[in-house]
């Protein structure tokens, strides 16, 4: 319960309370018949006594539990919680109520501290951590020169920290950014906004650091007190729990090892904050990666034309000269994390697909897309949010269906957005084409450009991304960006439409985008906004949130709940497989089994977390002949032998239709036995069937090759 983010500390109180009550007259009810049972056997007063002595034992067996004190007080002894620490940051003048009205009176303003050493220590006394933790000296051995990136140690930045180090690290990524609690609109939400910084350790495996349960709190006070006492003071504070641990460690199995801050994310206002960046985004030197300008940005497209920012111009400074380097290159200071030995605000390798694109440049394109559509085809505002409104999404697409767009979004001046939240707008950007279906066409210069902006959009999303395919992506930005002025010569690039241009480099640096991307750490607001409107209570929100939060993780850490349960199944039923028409397949695969053979089968699957139901469609392989994928549609869900395989049909590719960028299947009449661990890609796609035929759009782009997920 006092995990649960649903439950308030009062309830907690209560069942306590009720428990002790109930065993409370449960132990009187057994004195008195230990007293008549006594006397009516004769039982020596010595005899009795021991045995009221135990029924004492079991009175008030949640005593230790029944306050919040003393709840705090059991795990500080046990250990197994670690608890916020208040961090006073300053004072302010205030107000006490007396008798003779209100008398001024100082008062501190504080945050919520979770130390890194003990956190880390008790996370890595799980063996789920300890066992998945994969450190650098074990990864440069695997693969010394990787050919594909899938997670951060195939990047450039940890292999060469690791030669700085010069032994093996745990490396962490920060995460910033500010969360209302409370209604938005509401008189309260500027006192109770909250900055928070959460961290995750990029040494684990990609699918666990998508689980809530792998994202740790790490700091939380009132975003006006971080304003008041400036944001340098409070990295100064996070910068010595840092330095600590890369100059000492922690201890784990007997040794010490080293931390490193290996990047900071959020979104780009945050980091521009918390980095010693200005915060503005117009004007020149507005990049935290080059010394571009808003002109400049308008007609350059490669990342090697700008003057790059960077680490050995910065340190070659003199004090006076990096006074005026500040001030002239946009910098409102020098971060004081840049002190720490591996960490550096221009070698902090950063962008945010979610921030960038699905709530920033995809949109603005989406916007710009649909307004030429309206002026030149049949369409209408009306028209395209019944589309949006009435299209039959598949499995997958509908929990992130998009909203009906407002019409002020798409008449008057151009605007930026089309008015959807992140996965909206991923959802929307993917399906545009089959919502337009019969209003586009690819002899369209703008449907086109569309249509090629979705294929580069495939390609940030995929999880393994190869070495070789990087100079493609760099020239397949600079097109798109090119044509985008071409086409819209009236539109201004923006500085989130400029960051594609690093791209490249990012993902050669730190590996694939979408397992850095802030999408996964704002699932962890959901836990602190839930407790918050639970609870009821805004008094000091930080201490109250911090706490709740460390319960949670302790269960976590006791209940070895980091990854989602690895296998779970629907309802069971039995099947005879000379009765399905993947009977030959299976006999081929399985020469053990024979026709009469009875399995249990079932409707769904979930898998790390992923569910798999019956017409689903999988990434089964890479056709390099074609240079398509191979997909196939789940038919049934068997187990064979102890293991359970998604028996997926597999189907033919007549092509991509070039209008709606979507392959063009029919169904055939080979299967396929897989297991979900051994899928290309680990997400299921949905099968859209229309008048044009069978049609699969991609999330994103399938590799030949991958590895560990």
């Amino acid at each position: 319960m006092l995990a649960n983010s649903s439950v308030a500390q009062k309830f907690v109180d209560f069942v306590c309370h009720g428990v002790d009550d109930f065993c409370n007259k449960i132990v009187e009810h057994l004195r008195s018949e230990v007293t008549k049972i006594t006397c009516r056997e004769g039982l020596s007063p010595h005899a009795e006594a021991e045995l009221q002595s135990l029924l004492k034992c079991v009175e008030s067996p949640l005593n230790f539990l029944s306050s919040t004190h003393r709840r705090e007080v059991f795990f500080q002894k046990t250990g197994l919680c670690v608890l916020p620490q208040k961090i006073v940051l300053g004072s302010r003048s205030s107000t006490k109520r007396t008798r003779d009205g209100f008398a001024p009176q100082p008062a501190q303003f504080s945050m919520q501290l979770i130390p890194l050493r003990r956190s880390l220590e008790n996370l890595f006394t799980s063996e789920q951590i300890s066992s998945h933790v994969k450190l650098p000296s074990d990864a440069l051995l695997a693969n010394p020169n990787p050919t594909v990136f899938t997670r951060a140690l195939d990047g450039h930045h940890m292999r060469s920290l690791y030669r700085r180090v010069k032994e093996d690290y745990v490396a962490i990524e920060l995460y910033y950014d500010d969360i209302e609690v409370v209604n938005p609109i509401g008189t309260k939400k500027g006192p109770n906004k909250l900055g928070v910084f959460y961290y995750c350790i990029r040494n684990l495996p990609n699918h666990m650091n998508c689980h809530s349960a792998n994202i740790h709190l790490l700091c939380i006070g009132y975003t006006m007190d971080f304003k008041e006492c400036g944001y340098e003071k409070i990295m100064g504070i996070l910068q010595k729990e840092f330095s600590e641990l890369e100059n000492n460690g922690f201890s784990y199995n007997g040794r010490k090892l080293k931390v490193v801050l290996l990047n900071v994310i959020g979104d780009n206002l945050g980091l521009n904050t918390i980095l010693g960046l200005k915060q503005r985004f117009w004007g020149v030197h507005f990049c935290r990666f080059c010394h571009a300008s808003t002109e400049t940005i308008q007609t350059t497209f490669v990342e090697d034309q700008f003057h790059l920012r960077s680490k050995a111009e910065f340190d070659n400074l003199t004090d006076q000269e990096r006074e005026h380097y500040l001030r002239e290159h946009g910098l409102s200071g020098s971060s004081v994390l840049n002190s720490l030995q591996y960490f550096h605000t221009f070698e902090n390798y950063s962008v945010d697909l979610m921030h960038d694109i699905l709530e920033g440049h995809g949109q603005h394109i989406a916007n710009l897309v649909i307004r030429h559509l309206i002026r030149s085809t049949a369409l209408s505002v009306d028209i395209l949010n019944r589309q949006i409104a009435w299209f039959p999404y598949g499995r997958t697409d509908r929990k992130n269906r998009p909203t009906e767009i407002p019409a002020d979004r798409l008449r008057g001046n151009p605007c930026n957005t089309v008015s959807q939240r992140a996965a909206q707008s991923w959802c929307l950007l993917r399906l545009l084409p089959l919502l337009l279906r019969r209003y586009v066409s690819v002899d369209d210069p703008v449907w086109a450009f569309y249509v090629e902006f979705l294929l580069l959009l495939e390609l940030l999303f995929a999880p393994v991304i190869a070495a070789d395919s990087l100079p493609v992506l760099k020239a397949d930005i600079r097109r798109h960006l090119s044509q985008f002025k071409q086409l819209f010569p009236d539109q201004q690039l923006t500085p989130k439409s400029h960051f594609l241009v690093h791209y490249p480099r990012i993902i050669e640096e730190m590996g694939p985008p979408y397992f850095f991307w802030c999408m996964h750490m704002e699932m962890k607001h959901n836990f602190l906004k839930r407790y918050a409107h639970i609870n009821q209570n805004y008094r000091n929100l930080p201490l109250t949130l911090a706490k709740k939060h460390q319960m949670y993780a302790a269960n976590v850490v006791l209940s070895g709940s980091f990854i989602k349960a690895e296998l779970d199944r629907g309802g069971i039923e039995w099947k005879v497989v000379s009765a399905e028409a993947w009977c030959d397949s299976l006999l081929l695969a399985f020469p053990q089994l024979s026709a009469d053979s009875l399995l249990e089968a079932t409707e769904s699957l979930t898998f790390l977390g992923v569910e798999y139901r019956f017409g689903d469609v999988l990434i089964l392989d890479f056709n390099l002949d074609r240079n398509v994928p191979v997909l196939g549609r789940i038919t049934d869900i068997v187990e064979i032998e102890g293991v359970w395989y998604i028996v997926v049909g597999i189907l033919t590719i007549r092509g991509r239709d070039a209008d709606l960028n979507a392959y063009a299947v029919e169904p055939g009449n080979m299967f396929r036995f897989v297991t979900p661990g051994s899928l290309v890609s680990f997400h299921p796609l949905d099968l859209y069937e229309f008048d044009e035929g069978m049609l699969i759009p991609l999330r994103h782009a399938a590799q030949p090759e991958q590895t560990d997920q």
